[in-house]
């Protein structure tokens, strides 16, 4: 639709669950909407939003919050306080940097975050102990935390097309990884350890400076897909 705003009584529908605004052309919140205390579900992509209100740390009973192609520069601290949340999209973004509250999301299952202008991301980050999916792909990202290794529940981590020279040291406890895509980048090796990884299916490494694989990769025994191609 072509919705440019919102009336401020929306927050007053007290038995909203699902709350779907994406594509129109909104480029604020109303304060009011942290009163949904039932809402679970909440779509605003593809918008023209620049700031969210304080008050979404409100919605306490919400799992799902989309954001991605929107126009933020910076989220509210009190993101953090959405403690139901599972589901957190934020690609295509104007985040120059992530906000390290996004590791006080206790429930948080999958975090979106491709499309970044971010070169870094928050060691706070490796405290999301039931995270299964990050999203990292399309960014200018330099480096993962080595905290990284602490997400023993992640399965899919992709940071392709981004500019990692590197990868930090623990890589190898992700035991539950089974997909891994690192394809566009600067890599030069990767981790000796990568044996570590017994749960890994797939791995994309393609379009890096890899001249060669660390012998580890034979204790991946559940690998079924190994994509290397252009690499020099």
């Amino acid at each position: 639709n072509r919705l440019e705003e919102l009336p401020a009584a929306l927050g007053d529908c007290a038995a909203l669950v699902d709350l779907n605004l994406s594509a129109n052309r909104l480029t604020t919140l109303p304060h009011r909407l942290g009163r949904l205390a039932r809402l679970r579900t909440l779509g605003l992509g593809a918008n023209r939003l620049r700031v969210l209100p304080d008050t979404l740390g409100g919605l306490h009973a919400l799992r799902t919050l989309q954001l991605g192609e929107n126009r933020l520069a910076a989220l509210p601290a009190q993101l953090a306080e959405c403690v139901a949340l599972e589901d957190l999209g934020l690609a295509q973004n104007r985040l120059d940097d992530v906000p390290h509250e996004l590791g006080l999301l206790p429930a948080l299952r999958s975090l979106v975050l491709a499309a970044g202008r971010f070169e870094a991301l928050p060691a706070s980050l490796g405290d999301l102990a039931r995270l299964e999916r990050l999203e990292l792909s399309g960014g200018k990202l330099f480096e993962l935390p080595p905290t990284l290794g602490s997400l023993t529940a992640l399965r899919s981590l992709r940071a392709a097309d981004c500019r990692l020279a590197s990868l930090p040291a623990g890589l190898s406890h992700l035991t539950a990884l089974t997909s891994l895509r690192l394809d566009g980048n600067r890599l030069h090796a990767l981790p000796h350890d990568l044996g570590g990884m017994c749960a890994l299916g797939e791995l994309w490494a393609g379009g890096n400076m890899l001249s060669s694989l660390p012998t580890g990769i034979g204790g991946c025994a559940a690998l079924s897909t190994l994509g290397l191609p252009s690499n020099r």
